[in-house]
């Protein structure tokens, strides 16, 4: 389930990213400056990891109280170790 919902906004983000490109294209027809590239792409490169990382924590914290609250109803799962 939290692999569904975090492709979900990753979808959303990639969204939002194709229209700002089709925007600057459309207002800038020559070739785009690399710097500005360069610097967009080691941003994401430090920022994505830390929203994946956080997003983790949030959905594992999500789906552990889901998973708490069906097992005090059910009884949980029983593993026998030999």
């Amino acid at each position: 389930m939290s692999g569904f919902d975090f492709s979900s906004l990753l979808c959303a983000f990639g969204l939002v990213g194709a229209v700002a490109q089709q925007a600057q294209h459309a207002q800038n027809l020559s070739a785009p400056q690399t710097a500005l590239l360069n610097v967009m792409m080691f941003g994401f490169g430090i920022f994505m990891p830390i929203i994946y990382g956080v997003m983790g924590f949030v959905f594992g914290v999500i789906m552990a109280a889901i998973y708490n609250l069906i097992a005090g109803w059910t009884g949980g799962i029983e593993v026998e170790v030999e």
